[in-house]
C-alpha cells in the first residue's frame, strides 16, 4: 500500500513484495503507525512463517522417519469421534 511506498521510497521504488495493502485486523494502527513498527511487523511475519516452513519440513520427516502420518498420534486430531 501507500505507507509501504513511503517507507521504502529510498530502497526501492516499487514497494515492499507481497504487500496487497491487506490489514483487517488494523494491525498498523494498533503497533503504531510509523516505518519502524511497520518495518518491525513485516520482519515478525517473515519469522514466523520461516518457522511454520521447518515445523512443516519437521513433520514431513517424521512421517518419511516413522512410515505413519504424524496427525495418527495426537493428541489433538480424532476424526473418529465426530
Amino acid at each position: 500500500g501507500e505507507k509501504h511506498r513511503q517507507d521504502t521510497s529510498q530502497v526501492w521504488d516499487l514497494g515492499v513484495a507481497g504487500d496487497y495493502n491487506w490489514d483487517p485486523a488494523n494491525l498498523y494502527s494498533v503497533f503504531g503507525d510509523d516505518y519502524k513498527s511497520r518495518k518491525g511487523l513485516r520482519e515478525v511475519e517473515i519469522s514466523h512463517g520461516r518457522s511454520a516452513m521447518l515445523g512443516i519440513t519437521a513433520f514431513a520427516l517424521w512421517e518419511k522417519l516413522t512410515g505413519h502420518p504424524i496427525v495418527e498420534n495426537s493428541m489433538f486430531f480424532h476424526p473418529n469421534l465426530l
